[in-house]
């Protein structure tokens, strides 16, 4: 997997809050798109459901080509 990929967190309006030693790890998983965030925001001093964190799972199993999921199938089931 491509560890290089980063995205930026000022697409969000509150990637500045983002701590300084999860800088790095978060624009990682941005350009990889594994955090999509919500409205606008990553929301990175709140606490992550059990289905955010599913969806990361999820989304970084896909990024290894470990699961699969039909496009139908997707739509039914993520949103």
């Amino acid at each position: 997997m491509d560890v290089s990929a980063q995205g930026s967190l000022r697409d969000f309006s509150d990637g500045q809050t983002v701590s300084a030693y999860a800088e790095e790890a978060v624009a990682w998983a941005v350009g990889r798109g594994l955090l999509v965030g919500d409205n606008g925001n990553l929301l990175p001093r709140d606490t992550a459901t059990r289905a955010q964190l599913a969806t990361i799972i999820f989304r970084f199993l896909e990024k290894l080509s470990l699961i699969h999921i039909s496009e139908p199938t997707r739509r039914s089931y993520i949103s």
